[in-house]
């Protein structure tokens, strides 16, 4: 039940896998924009008025913080796509010719069989038991914790 499972898992992914790069890009995107931010920034006043704790309250500083913050949050975010991109491509990398073109051209590409099975010179049945056999290959290899906490 879990092979099925995972193989679901990786199907997925692999429909999801051009959506995932282009999540990496935003996120670069997005993580640079906040970066050229900064840049309205002024040094900290100490003349500010002080609470009984005498904490300064400075909008500056505690906006520098946030941003930060925000930055550590999106930069993990990439970070964990990039490795799952990783993991498909090194898996990806252990098919065959045939099984790697049958599963780009269905799965990352969303080429219909028919034009799989034309693109390839197959018929699109026989592709598709192709394509479930690479998909088999390379679920434990993407989910390899899954793998070995069963």
């Amino acid at each position: 039940m879990m092979d099925k499972n995972l193989n679901r898992k990786t199907d997925g992914l692999l429909n999801s896998y051009n959506l995932i790069l282009a999540e990496i890009k935003n996120l670069e995107i997005e993580i640079e924009e906040l970066r050229l931010e900064y840049n309205g920034y002024k040094s900290i006043n100490y003349n500010e008025k002080t609470s009984k704790t005498f904490k300064i309250n400075n909008v500056v500083e505690e906006e520098y913080i946030r941003k930060e913050t925000l930055i550590d949050k999106l930069m993990k975010e990439k970070e964990n796509k990039e490795r799952l991109i990783n993991k498909v491509d090194n898996a990806l990398s252990t098919l065959d010719d045939k099984e790697r073109s049958i599963v780009k051209l269905r799965c990352i590409d969303n080429k219909p069989w028919k034009e799989v099975g034309e693109l390839l010179g197959l018929d699109y049945d026989y592709a598709g038991r192709i394509k479930r056999t690479a998909i088999k290959k390379i679920s434990d290899l993407i989910w390899i914790k899954e793998k070995y906490s069963k």
